[in-house]
């Protein structure tokens, strides 16, 4: 450094000046990595997939759901449609109203719906995915599991028939029962109301291979993936009115969706690398904008 009149001046000058500069790099430093760093967690479930409301103009108040949008009926049965008098947040919902099951000999009376969506989870290169629901089971608490009010996620193989990678069932014995894609893995969860929304989370891992079950955001149990299931492929998301075929039991219920939403579950750790590359830097700008004479 050159010597010269003054320099020391100078020097008591730009001390306080560097010091100041300093405080300010830093705190600009430090808020941008709590920015970074709480749009990496929000940004969790950012990408959609498909979401639907059952609003209108795709989806038409009073018709069957069967042939709107992506939804099918799988057997066929006339009881799922679009309403509009008791929705979750919006102005519409899918509603299974048990009443309009027809005769059947079976032992059970069953539609599902069906929203098709054949997503490759490692194909897509997002390996985590996120499905939720809201779901409703109406009519009266009985002793019994004789009606219930089903979510599920199913994969795109064969061989894995019989295996969602998991399955809600809220039950009109006021429990939810959370099936795992494993036969032997289940949870029951007391204390249901019958006559109001929850919201049902499923959290998909295709490298970890398992599935995390969420009621109303609060995480309830892991279950592996079955070994049967190979497939990285969602093939599509189901809702399920599926009673013990008896009309004196399933007549008085009605099963109600709403704001459902497949998305991708973003990786933490990128986000973290982000912060640090950012402060590294950041940092080494500071050190080399003091002012030195």
């Amino acid at each position: 450094m050159t010597n010269y009149p003054g320099n020391s001046a100078v020097r008591c000058f730009h001390a306080p000046l560097n010091a100041l500069r300093k405080v300010l790099c830093y705190t600009y430093v430090s808020f941008h990595a709590a920015t970074l760093t709480l749009l990496g967690t929000s940004a969790a479930f950012a990408e959609i997939i498909y979401a639907t409301s059952f609003e209108a103009p795709t989806f038409t108040a009073g018709a069957l759901i069967d042939g709107q949008d992506v939804w099918t009926s799988r057997f066929g049965q006339p009881i799922g449609t679009v309403e509009t008098d008791a929705p979750n947040r919006g102005k519409q919902y899918l509603r299974a109203a048990l009443s309009g099951f027809p005769p059947s000999p079976g032992f059970v009376v069953d539609e599902a719906f069906q929203a098709i969506l054949n997503y490759d989870a490692i194909a897509n290169h997002t390996p985590r995915l996120h499905l939720s629901i809201a779901a409703r089971l109406d009519g009266p608490v009985v002793a019994d599991d004789v009606v219930n009010a089903v979510f599920e996620a199913l994969p795109g193989d064969i061989s894995s028939q019989g295996h969602p990678f998991g399955q809600f069932s809220i039950s009109a014995d006021g429990n939810l029962y959370v099936y795992g894609s494993r036969f032997e893995d289940l949870l029951v969860v007391g204390g249901i109301e019958l006559g109001r929304y929850y919201e049902l989370g499923l959290n998909l891992d295709f490298i970890k291979r398992k599935t995390t079950f969420l009621l109303d955001g609060t995480e309830l149990a892991r279950f592996p993936f079955a070994d049967e299931i190979q497939s990285t492929v969602l093939a599509f998301a189901e809702v399920d009115a599926l009673a013990i075929n008896d009309p004196t039991l399933f007549a008085d219920y009605t099963a109600r969706f709403d704001d459902y939403s497949v998305s991708t579950i973003g990786e933490p750790a990128s986000g973290a690398l982000a912060v640090v590359g950012l402060l590294f830097l950041s940092t080494l700008a500071c050190r080399k904008r003091t002012v030195s004479y």
